[in-house]
């Protein structure tokens, strides 16, 4: 996920790991429908020096054929907390334009010298197919 973020280079990434959010709020993680902790925006702001934070979570997952998953994240300002883009999909395999995509992609990035055409051996990779996913998520993204 973070080097699909990164690859869009809308802004600089940076991650607050499970063991810095349990030290700083006693817990591992939130999610991006938790009611988060008074003063949690504020604190990484200071911290971290963020304008923003985003949350993604895996709502579901299907690793063999046909592969699917499910993706929601949310990006919110810190300063004026407001929610400035969400996405809640879920990508399937079985839809003929996201398994093309995937194709195309690999097709695109990994290929490499190779003279066959292995392309349907992205819809066989479950790290392929999500990173597939992560970037066609990303990809919504609102512009800086």
């Amino acid at each position: 996920m973070v080097v699909a973020l990164q690859n869009e280079q809308r802004f600089e990434v940076v991650v607050f790991t499970r063991e810095e959010c349990s030290w700083a709020f006693g817990r591992e993680e939130f999610s991006s429908v938790d009611a988060l902790p008074h003063g949690f925006l504020e604190k990484l702001a200071a911290t971290y020096a963020v304008d923003a934070v985003i949350f993604v979570d895996l709502t579901a997952y299907q690793a063999y054929r046909p592969q699917a998953i499910g993706l929601r994240s949310k990006l919110a300002t810190v300063r004026d907390v407001r929610l400035v883009w969400s996405f809640d999909e879920i990508i399937s395999a079985t839809d003929p334009a996201v398994a093309n995509s995937v194709r195309r992609q690999y097709l695109k990035n990994d290929r490499g010298t190779q003279p066959l055409d292995l392309s349907p051996a992205a819809l066989q990779s479950p790290s392929r197919f999500a990173a597939f996913a992560a970037q066609a998520m990303f990809r919504t993204l609102p512009p800086r």
